[in-house]
């Protein structure tokens, strides 16, 4: 199974379009040196001997498998031989597949192999293959193409429990429809749109998953090109199911075919003609037609077509010149065959409905592959499209070449890697007919195809008022769009918004000696200004304003620091409704939760660690909210660092906070044991401090600082320290000043703490974080609140500070980290803070390759075990399952359960016995669904 798993990736991702196209690959003979090419390219630890086994072995398998399928003798036979790639879908289906009250689903048992599978093929090539061979074995006419995108399985138990309703708490709206699908038939129906041309343009440059280069000669093909050679296959073979033909503007015919092809009368009406084309070797139909009988001209019709076809997929050129005319097919085959549809291939009755259905624009594409699969399946030799089998062979794999590049299915990590994909999620899509469709399957179809009972869909913030106003209102117009009034609003109670502002890296400007802004101000700014949009929206109390019930921030977290969201998060977790306003607020339902994105990418544990407690401490979070991913919170320590070879790369200023940060933390946990990494930190203090700050302090700076402090506070009753010459600098002094951190910049501009005044507004209220660090007065000690100065406004501190280091991670250093980690999920727990999990997601960005490997094992156990020394070591924290971008990563909630059962039932330990049984793992699953649905932010009461 295993070794069909990397055949049929090979056969249908990874080989090269050009030898398909040149018919150097012919779908029902696959070649042994191609094979064998392929697979010492792609499948590991397999000499030539061994690959060239496994192809006759697997030609051998398909023939059985057929007879066995058609309860044929089975007997030895010279018939077909040749390794047919059509045959390959056909035995992995068969060990994969089932289909229950004419849905498909995935046999439990291979759940794991189904999606290591189908991150590099789209589900529907399999399906639809099933579906036709299963047809026609039993002379069925399939007219239901409505099944989920992400399929479930059948797994009954599982099942069961979910049917009692999940909670879906990370759920980002963009990134969660089914967006290769939407964009390919988007891609599929606008050949000729001009910026989808220069997106592939751009993206050419970018490759984001390359082919091994199997062959001495091999060749790719440039994305535009591919995108319109699958687009012109489509249309031609499309042609010829409905028995029609293109409408071009030239048929070219040979001469030599009308000799073949045409009687006697024609051929003496045709003597002119062939003697003005004497020296041509081809003629334009349209020229003769006249000429012709009409069955004739049907011939020689089909003829030209062919080669027009032909000629073009074999120049990039010809096809760029007609994609105009190749555009007008797609509309006259749209009012034609699918009038109203905004897919031509949707052409019949049972395609669409009357009234909405779940995933209705995928079934024209899905009928158009049934279709072809079954006439390929059929093998009659009478049957017109025969020829062109290869062609749909070829459309097949262009399609899985494209969908490479606009989903994550490489197998690079981090986040970074999974923003390039990200951020092609619905560049076809977006500004087009298909975005309401788009956000519609998003949330309307997600939630009806399953028992979800509470959805947060994430969306990013606005600069004014009327702009958010306008797109939550958009957005719901869409969603529920086409429902009557009682059941749009029934819909409505099921799924709100979360605002997630973006993080973004900072923009330094390094020609400056002292730099007139904080760190990341011009960021800071607009995020002030988005989060006063929004409380302007909840101050005038629409509707609008109550569907947004929390704040998040996402998006690349390696260079932007939980600092920089502070002010906004506790200005607004904080903002109230005035009773006037509260026309659309529930009861006691005013104020906005908070969760944020944080230790899902880092460049050090130690460094994610702390990510999460600047989160927790400097955006106030509270019981009940919520942080997401903090996969830095449960990786396994000597895994990560061993996969890491025990070293990082990390900036100063950062290494120097994290081992501050660590002092600290050992310190307060009075973990034991250490003196070796105190005494390391220690020296490493001194070192980088001085490097970083000490060496960039300006004596007159100091003294014009305890001047000016010292006269500002000589006008005030506080107790502060300015009555020195000198500062004086430890580790304790730099951790109280990262605390501050959390605070407003400008407060500490002037090179000591001064604050606004009695003179403040909503949003100068909260720019001190009144509630971390507990003692208040730190930000009073002098040497305290220069180093906030110096962090934030020195442009040789932040310089210096960004410059690298390789750090060689010792086992003491990892222990101490380990037993730290340990302690800080305990705190997290009694915080009784949530961690939303996403197993795909961490899947592929994370660094482990094992769904037995996610951190919620670590986090939460109960159910898991009996083993009373296992639970109690356990911090049983507040956990969820969630999807995160679930059209990104091809999968849904119940898909998610579905994997983390089936990889802990195959769990095993160094003995080989089984960790876990189902029962307990059912119930684990349950407790955590339960647990998801009471960290919902809003569910309503039944």
């Amino acid at each position: 199974m295993d070794n069909l798993r990397a055949v049929v990736k090979n056969l249908f991702s990874r080989i090269s379009p050009y030898e398909i196209l040149k018919g150097n690959t012919i779908y029902d003979h696959l070649d042994e040196n191609t094979f064998l090419q392929l697979g010492s390219g792609y499948i590991m630890n397999y000499s030539n001997d061994e690959l060239r086994n496994m192809y006759y072995f697997l030609e051998n398998e398909f023939l059985w498998y057929k007879r066995k399928m058609k309860n044929e003798l089975l007997e030895s036979s010279n018939e077909g031989s040749g390794f047919n790639v059509f045959d390959a879908l056909l035995l992995f289906n068969n060990a994969v597949l089932i289909e229950e009250n004419g849905e498909p689903k995935c046999q439990y048992v291979q759940l794991l192999r189904w999606r290591d599978v189908v991150t590099e093929l789209e589900e529907d090539l399999f399906v639809t293959s099933f579906f036709a061979y299963h047809d026609l074995l039993f002379s069925k006419n399939r007219n239901n193409f409505f099944w989920k995108p992400v399929i479930e399985n059948n797994n009954y138990e599982l099942k069961r429990l979910l049917k009692q309703g999940m909670a879906e708490n990370h759920f980002h709206l963009k990134g969660s429809a089914p967006g290769f699908h939407l964009a390919w038939i988007s891609l599929m129906n606008q050949i000729d749109n001009i910026v989808y041309q220069r997106r592939f343009e751009e993206y050419e440059k970018k490759i984001l998953r390359r082919k091994r280069e199997y062959r001495g000669n091999y060749k790719g093909g440039r994305l535009v090109y591919m995108w319109r050679q699958a687009a012109l296959i489509r249309l031609f073979l499309f042609s010829i199911i409905k028995d029609t033909y293109l409408k071009l503007d030239y048929y070219q015919i040979f001469v030599k075919d009308l000799q073949d092809i045409c009687n006697e009368t024609e051929l003496e009406e045709l003597r002119d003609v062939m003697t003005l084309n004497r020296g041509d070797k081809t003629v334009n139909l349209e020229n003769i037609k006249e000429c012709l009988l009409p069955e004739t001209r049907e011939e020689l019709k089909r003829i030209g077509t062919y080669r027009a076809v032909e000629s073009m997929l074999n120049n990039e050129e010809e096809l760029h010149n007609m994609i105009g005319i190749l555009q007008n097919n797609v509309l006259g085959f749209r009012e034609t065959y699918a009038e109203g549809q905004l897919d031509y291939t949707i052409c019949s009755h049972f395609l669409y409905a009357e009234e909405y259905q779940t995933n209705e624009i995928l079934s024209g594409e899905r009928w158009f592959m049934y279709t072809m699969f079954q006439r390929v399946y059929r093998k009659e030799k009478q049957d017109a499209m025969r020829p062109y089998f290869n062609w749909f062979y070829l459309y097949l794999v262009l399609k899985a070449n494209i969908r490479n590049e606009l989903l994550q299915t490489n197998e690079n990590v981090g986040f970074d890697n999974f923003s390039l994909f990200e951020k092609r999620k619905d560049v076809f899509v977006e500004k087009t007919p298909f975005e309401e469709i788009y956000l519609k399957m998003a949330v309307r179809d997600t939630l009806y195809n399953q028992n979800i009972v509470s959805l947060e869909a994430r969306i990013a913030p606005k600069d004014s008022e009327a702009k958010l106003f306008e797109m939550i209102t958009r957005y719901d117009k869409w969603i529920t769009g086409n429902l009557k009034e009682k059941e749009a609003e029934k819909l409505k109670r099921k799924y709100f918004y979360v605002l997630h502002f973006i993080k973004q890296p900072e923009r330094c400007k390094e020609d400056s000696l002292e730099f007139h802004e904080c760190r990341h101000d011009k960021l800071r700014r607009k995020i002030k200004q988005q989060a006063l949009a929004l409380a302007e929206l909840r101050r005038k109390g629409s509707e609008a304003a109550f569907r947004i019930k929390g704040i998040d921030a996402a998006s690349a977290e390696l260079w932007c620091r939980p600092e920089v969201f502070a002010q906004a998060f506790r200005y607004l977790k904080n903002h109230m409704i005035h009773a006037e306003a509260r026309k659309w607020m529930e009861e006691n339902d005013t104020n906005l939760m908070a969760t944020y994105h944080v230790g899902e990418d880092f460049l050090d544990i130690l460094d994610g660690l702390r990510a999460i407690d600047e989160a927790v401490c400097f955006l106030n979070l509270k019981c009940g909210e919520r942080i997401g991913h903090a996969l830095a919170l449960g990786v396994d320590v000597d895994e990560w660092y061993e996969k890491k070879s025990n070293r990082i790369v990390i900036n100063k200023i950062r290494y120097l906070d994290d081992l501050v940060w660590l002092y600290s933390k050992i310190k307060q946990y009075n973990v034991n044991d250490c003196n070796a990494v105190l005494l390391y930190i220690e020296k490493k203090f001194d070192e980088y401090f001085q490097e970083i700050f000490l060496n960039n302090m300006e004596e007159d700076k100091i003294k014009k600082v305890i001047q000016e402090a010292g006269d500002y506070y000589s006008e005030t009753e506080v107790v502060h320290g300015y009555d020195c010459n000198n500062f004086s600098f430890n580790i304790s002094v730099y951790y109280d000043a990262w605390k501050l951190r959390g605070d407003n910049p400008e407060l500490y501009r002037t090179g000591y703490f001064r604050t606004y005044g009695n003179v403040m507004d909503q949003w100068d209220a909260w720019a001190v974080n009144k509630e971390f660090p507990v003692n208040y007065k730190i930000r009073y000690n002098p040497e305290t609140a220069f180093l906030v100065y110096m962090y934030h406004f020195n442009s040789k501190v932040k310089a210096t500070g960004d410059q690298m280091l390789e750090i060689k991670v010792n086992a003491y250093m990892r222990d101490v980290i380990k037993q730290v980690q340990t302690r800080y999920q305990q705190e997290i727990a009694t915080h009784g803070i949530g961690i939303e999990t996403n197993p795909s997601s961490n899947y592929r960005i994370g660094t482990f390759r094992r769904y037995d490997r996610h951190p919620i094992i670590r986090w939460y156990n109960l159910g898991l075990t009996s083993d009373q020394e296992k639970l109690q070591q356990c911090p049983q924290m507040k956990v969820s399952i969630n999807t995160d971008d679930q059209g990104v990563f091809a999968t849904s909630l119940e898909n998610e359960y579905g994997c983390l059962a089936l990889a802990l039932e195959k769990s095993v330990d160094d003995q080989g016995n089984r960790r876990y049984n189902r029962t307990m793992i059912m119930q684990w699953l349950d407790n955590i669904r339960k647990m998801g649905i009471n960290q919902s932010f809003y569910l309503e009461e039944n």
